[in-house]
């Protein structure tokens, strides 16, 4: 029978003992603590370096970007796509002019109005009753977006690649090229509606005119009224409007809306054989320029013919995005909130951050 081992005895510690392997003990446990402190440390070193070189700027310019700019009653605009689209409307530009050797670029402010009346458009739409057909909206993004070599029989699936690669190459989002789409498809649906908006008769004057330069505004007078010249022979001699200079001097029949809001209120307040006050020209023929007219004949009710429908519509069809827009600013429907800093920075980010096209 195998005998049995005797319990090994331990050794109390000695009070000595005991205090040196508390203080052991506490050294180790401080030595961890610092440790512990100085990897915190250097990691919010690390992360406030991140912080304050990527992350706060990264956010910074973010919010900056998100930032609403434009608002059209309840549609928002950020600064993100006014800087999308003058990329855009600049790609455009470029390649209406790579032929030219100085080439013209769109401002944040140009590209902020344009966005400004294609939304009043979109809005007015369906109370003017403009609507785009049914796929018509697909049927123009697949004319801009498929090369002229794409099969005919392309599947859904190599549609949306060739999407995807255009709206990269352009940096524009999928809102942004539809928004831009619409807006086109719209457009001549609007003028379509302004043509069938002239009025079938209105008040016309007969008018003889003579455009000159400022300058020769009182020496023209004096011939007219002293000298007993008629506008007939000061038109062929200085008048700067070409199309009448050899006819007599003739504008013929006028209605309101077609040479400007001056030369309206002039002609039609100005009894017949008397001769205008020099009228500023607002047609853009010459710049400076001001027109001495007499008036021949009037009516209260003339037919609008063929020659005159067209100017009528182009004149209604220019001013009604202005005039739009401004109805909108004064009654707090559109809202701009663009400022000098805002575009000064926009303007930068643009130029940095512009692909090659």
């Amino acid at each position: 029978m195998a005998k049995k081992k005797k319990p090994v005895l331990k050794r109390a510690p000695t009070a000595g003992e005991r205090a040196k392997w508390q203080k052991h003990k506490r050294r180790q446990r401080l030595i961890f603590i610092m440790g512990v402190l100085v990897i915190v440390a250097v990691l919010a070193l690390l992360g406030y370096g991140y912080y304050d070189r990527v992350y706060q700027p990264d956010h910074a310019e973010a919010n900056k970007l998100h930032k609403t700019v434009i608002q059209v009653n309840e549609s928002k605009v950020s600064l993100e796509y006014v800087i999308d689209m003058t990329r855009f409307y600049n790609w455009l530009l470029q390649q209406q002019q790579q032929q030219q050797s100085t080439l013209q670029s769109y401002t944040i402010d140009d590209v902020a109005k344009q966005i400004e009346y294609h939304e009043l458009l979109r809005q007015a739409a369906p109370e003017l009753g403009i609507a785009l057909k049914e796929g018509e909206l697909e049927t123009q993004l697949k004319s801009f977006v498929l090369p002229k070599d794409a099969p005919e029989d392309l599947t859904e699936a190599q549609y949306l690649k060739y999407y995807r690669e255009t709206l990269k190459a352009r940096q524009v989002s999928d809102k942004e090229f539809r928004d831009w789409v619409t807006a086109n498809l719209l457009l001549p649906k609007l003028q379509d509606y302004l043509k069938a908006q002239v009025p079938k008769s209105a008040e016309q004057v007969h008018v003889q005119g003579v455009l000159v330069e400022k300058s020769m505004a009182t020496e023209v007078a004096d011939r007219l009224v002293f000298t007993g010249d008629s506008l007939d022979t000061v038109a062929k001699g200085v008048s700067l409007y070409t199309a009448s200079k050899d006819n007599g001097a003739d504008l013929g029949w006028l209605p309101r809306g077609i040479m400007g809001t001056k030369f309206d209120e002039a002609i039609f307040a100005l009894e017949p054989g008397v001769l205008s006050q020099p009228i500023d020209d607002e047609t853009g023929q010459k710049a400076g320029g001001v027109w001495m007219v007499s008036v021949l004949e009037k009516v209260p009710d003339r037919a609008i013919d063929d020659a005159q429908a067209p100017s009528l519509a182009n004149k209604a069809f220019n001013d009604w995005f202005p005039q739009r827009l401004q109805q909108g600013l004064n009654s707090g429907q559109v809202v701009v909130t663009l400022n000098d800093a805002i575009r000064t920075w926009a303007t930068q980010y643009v130029a940095e951050h512009q692909k090659t096209q």
